[in-house]
């Protein structure tokens, strides 16, 4: 078993949430939308079987103007794996 460990938004994660959300700031100007590195978003952690590179950390609980729902993949996070045996 794999445990993935959320550590928030790195570099490519922060630009591309700022990048999603820039319809919701133009809609809702009184509102930050700019992301920035370590920021939390999506679940904070994720078992499973075997770790699958290509697994997203949820939904960001609020949808973009302009693309709808949001999933997170792991490319725009820092985090961690700990493995370990089930009992």
């Amino acid at each position: 078993m794999v445990k993935i460990i959320n550590k928030g938004l790195n570099e490519l994660g922060a630009k591309e949430m700022t990048r999603l959300f820039e319809g919701n700031a133009k809609e809702f100007p009184d509102s930050d939308w700019n992301f920035e590195i370590g920021d939390r978003i999506g679940k904070t952690s994720k078992t499973q079987q075997k770790f699958n590179p290509n697994t997203t950390m949820g939904f960001y609980g609020i949808h973009s103007c302009t693309d709808g729902p949001v999933l997170i993949p792991l490319s725009w996070l820092n985090y961690e794996l700990k493995e370990y045996k089930e009992i």
